[in-house]
């Protein structure tokens, strides 16, 4: 009887709801994922998912090896939060498992 008296409009509204908060939940998901996977992490960033910080992109970054450190390439996992930028190095072995 109750489920006859929503209206489409009623349920496309809690619809939309749901689905902005989750895609708003997702980073922040990630973020504490990420903290509590990432070994000693700086102080600053602890913890990772605070009111007003906000992941604004995440990923992997390559470069060539510098002088000393051999001719290969070098992965970094990078984060750009509302308000910090930080950059940590892969383990090779890490690395080269997400890549197969």
């Amino acid at each position: 009887m109750i489920l006859a008296r929503i209206s489409l409009t009623d349920l496309r509204t809690v619809t939309v709801f749901l689905n902005t908060s989750l895609a708003a939940h997702a980073p922040t998901l990630a973020l504490i994922s990420f903290q509590r996977n990432t070994r000693d992490m700086p102080p600053v960033l602890t913890p990772l998912a605070a009111l007003g910080k906000r992941l604004v992109k995440r990923g992997t970054l390559i470069r060539p090896g510098g002088e000393g450190e051999g001719t290969g390439r070098k992965p970094f996992e990078f984060l750009l939060l509302s308000d910090y930028l930080s950059w940590l190095e892969i383990s090779m072995d890490v690395f080269m498992m997400e890549a197969d």
